[in-house]
Formats: C-alpha cells, sequence, structure tokens
C-alpha cells in the first residue's frame, strides 16, 4: 500500500524522537499510557501544536500540506455546538468551505446521517437531547461530509454501551476509501479492526501488529499489552 503520512525524527515537548507512518487505506490504531502524548500527536499532524524538529511528509515525500490533503478529525469530546441542531453541525463544514446553499447542504447533511445510522428524525434535535452514542454518530457524519481520504479518531469509543460499539465497529468496517487512526483505550476492540497498531512509549513509537508488538524487544510494550491479552483470555 502506498504511504500517505510520514513522521521522520519529530521531536516536541512531549516527543523525543517519533517515526511512523500511514498508509493508504489502512485501520491504524495508536494507544499506549495516560500523558504519553497520543492526542498531542494528531494535533501536531493537524498544525494545531508545534514541534521543535523533524520532518511531516506526504506520500510524495514532500512536506505535509494541509489544504492538498483531506483530514477529518473528530474529537475526544465530539466538539458538537449545543446551541445549533444536529443538522445544523453536521452542515456546518460545508458551509465553511464550500459555497452550498442550504438545501444541497441538507441533503449532503442527511445522506450522511444514514451512513452512520441516526434516523432523520435526529436532524432537528440539539446535542443535549441525544444519548453519547448518537452525539459520536452526529460527529462522525460531521466529519464525513467532507469526504476525507484520513480520519483521525480520538477516543471514538469511549463511554458507549457495547450494543452501540458493535454499531461503531460496523460503521469504521463500512468505510472505504479512507485510512483510519484512531487512538483508544479499547485495546480488545482495536484488535479487531486495525491493520497495524503504533504503541507509544517514552515519547517513541514502536510500530506493528498485534502479534508483532507481543514479541517486541521493547519491554514496556510487551508489559502493556499484558491486559489485551488477559481481556482475549476471558471471552
Amino acid at each position: 500500500m502506498n504511504e500517505l503520512i510520514r513522521v521522520e525524527n519529530l521531536v516536541s515537548n512531549r516527543h523525543k524522537d517519533l517515526n511512523w507512518n500511514l498508509l493508504q487505506n489502512e485501520v491504524h490504531g495508536i494507544i499506549g499510557p495516560s500523558g504519553e502524548g497520543k492526542s498531542y500527536f494528531l494535533k501536531i499532524l493537524l498544525n494545531l501544536f508545534p514541534y521543535s524538529s523533524g520532518k511531516i511528509l506526504n506520500g510524495s515525500g514532500e512536506p505535509l500540506d494541509l489544504e492538498k490533503t483531506k483530514i477529518g478529525m473528530q474529537f475526544q469530546s465530539n466538539a458538537l455546538i449545543n446551541s445549533l441542531t444536529i443538522g445544523e453541525n453536521i452542515m456546518m463544514p460545508l458551509f465553511l468551505l464550500y459555497d452550498y446553499n442550504k438545501d444541497l447542504a441538507k441533503q449532503i447533511a442527511k445522506k450522511y446521517m444514514v451512513q452512520v445510522r441516526l434516523s432523520p428524525d435526529v436532524f432537528d434535535y440539539y446535542p443535549l437531547e441525544c444519548s453519547g452514542g448518537m452525539q459520536k454518530r452526529a460527529a462522525l457524519a460531521r466529519t464525513l461530509v467532507l469526504e476525507p481520504e484520513v480520519l483521525f479518531l480520538d477516543e471514538p469509543t469511549a463511554g458507549l454501551d457495547c450494543q452501540v460499539l458493535e454499531i461503531f465497529d460496523e460503521l469504521l468496517a463500512s468505510l472505504k476509501n479512507i485510512a483510519i487512526v484512531m487512538i483508544t483505550h479499547d485495546l480488545s476492540r482495536l484488535a479487531k479492526i486495525a491493520n497495524r497498531v503504533s504503541v507509544l512509549i517514552e515519547g517513541r513509537f514502536v510500530t506493528g501488529t498485534f502479534e508483532e508488538l507481543q514479541k517486541s524487544d521493547n519491554i514496556r510494550v510487551r508489559k502493556f499489552l499484558e491486559s489485551y491479552v488477559r481481556t482475549i483470555a476471558t471471552f
């Protein structure tokens, strides 16, 4: 698979020497102990936070240009605007970036609501009238309306019940022609859908499949993944 993003020797006030890449159409998990800078790393890629040195490149080896690489982001808090309806939240990126009229934007928004399994009736609800699972799906729909080629998800399943978790897994599996980068603490679920996983330990990434990481030379990586092994053993 072709590379979409490559990070070389990145140093920030949270990271020592990050090397990482994202492949086309893969699901790439980012895991690690709390406080290691996982969300901070995604925000560096989005040019929201600074870094001291290193390179962030596109698949051609040129500096990553966010205006040319279509990246969508679903934040951990969902970041819905409570004074807007669910429909207005989903339509907002279309108004900000494109000269769409309201009828066309509404049509596109409802299309993606169906994709994330939100009833059309929810269009006129306000976020605080919706469950946590509905809010997360609305935030996902708001990201998908721009048809990104890369989708960043920060703890997308935190706080969801088992039934909604299954729906979210199916939603991610149904997305085509898109690379997904997902930060999560839910290792058992990530193991079902991720092609590769990067563990952020002591300011550096160790990347591989779950099977490869369980045999890693890095003792801290192996110990961190022991919780995943114990979880699987209970099923």
